[in-house]
C-alpha cells in the first residue's frame, strides 16, 4: 500500500530518519537543502551537484557563471556545518560521486538531479547499494503523464525510471506526495509529487516520538 502524504516537507518531517547520514544529489541552489537541514538535523549531509550548465534536462541554469554562482552560494548558506564536518560539498557528475563511498553508508538519498530516464537511472542504481538495511531512497518529480498538465516541469523519465528500478532491483514505493500548485514556500516541490522506496523486505510501522509520527522501516531477511 502507498501512503500519499501532502508534500515533501512532511516526509521530512515524519518519514525520513532523521540526525542520519544522507545525501542530497542535485543540489541547484540549496533552497531544499536548508529544508533538509532544518527538519531533519542530519549527523552528516552530502551534498551532490555537476554545477555546471547541461541543459534542459538537468540543472536550470543557462551558464556555466551562473550555476557555480549557485554553488557558492550553498556553501555560504552552510559556512558553519561545513567547518564542523557535518556537511560536504561534492562537485561532479552524480553517478560518478555516488560511487566513490562505500556499500550501506547512507540512511537515505535523496534524488533530484538529471531528470531524463538515463541520469535518473544511473542515480537510483549508483544509490541503491549505498542503502543501509531499513534505509530509503526519496526523489522529486514523479508524475505520472495525466498529471503532465498541471505541472510547470513535466520529467516523464523520472517515472518511468523509477518504475524499471523497482522492478530489476526489488524495491518498491511505500509514498508519495501528492501534485499541488505551484505556489508557497517550497513552490517548484509541492507542484511535482516526490517519492520514497523502500526495499521490498522492509516493513513499515508508525512510532509516536513528542507527539509527532515517525515510520520506522525494519528490516527482513539478507541484503542480496
Amino acid at each position: 500500500m502507498i501512503e500519499i502524504v501532502e508534500d515533501r516537507t512532511v516526509m521530512l518531517q515524519h518519514w525520513l530518519p532523521h540526525n542520519a547520514v544522507c545525501a542530497e544529489v542535485g543540489v541547484f541552489n540549496g533552497l531544499f537543502s536548508r529544508m533538509i537541514w532544518e527538519h531533519t538535523a542530519p549527523r552528516r549531509l552530502h551534498m551532490i551537484d555537476i554545477w555546471a550548465d547541461i541543459g534542459a534536462e538537468g540543472e536550470w541554469c543557462t551558464s556555466d557563471t551562473k550555476a557555480q554562482g549557485n554553488m557558492m552560494t550553498v556553501s555560504r548558506m552552510f559556512v558553519g556545518p561545513i567547518k564542523a564536518g557535518r556537511v560536504a560539498l561534492h562537485q561532479g557528475c552524480s553517478a560518478n560521486i555516488l560511487a566513490l563511498f562505500p556499500r550501506a553508508y547512507f540512511d537515505w538519498v535523496y534524488i533530484d538531479a538529471d531528470h531524463s530516464y538515463e541520469g535518473v537511472m544511473l542515480d537510483l542504481e549508483a544509490s541503491g547499494p549505498l542503502i543501509k538495511q531499513g534505509g530509503l531512497i526519496v526523489g522529486h518529480d514523479y508524475a505520472t503523464p495525466e498529471q503532465a498538465q498541471g505541472i510547470r516541469h513535466y520529467y516523464p523519465g523520472v517515472a518511468r525510471a523509477v518504475t524499471e528500478f523497482c522492478s530489476r532491483y526489488g524495491w518498491r514505493i511505500i509514498c508519495l506526495s501528492k501534485q499541488g500548485d505551484y505556489s508557497g514556500p517550497d513552490i517548484a516541490g509541492r507542484n511535482a509529487p516526490s517519492y520514497i522506496l523502500a526495499r521490498h523486505r522492509a516493513t513499515i510501522r508508525g512510532r509516536t516520538l513528542r507527539g509527532v509520527t515517525h515510520r520506522v522501516i525494519s528490516w527482513q531477511g539478507n541484503d542480496n
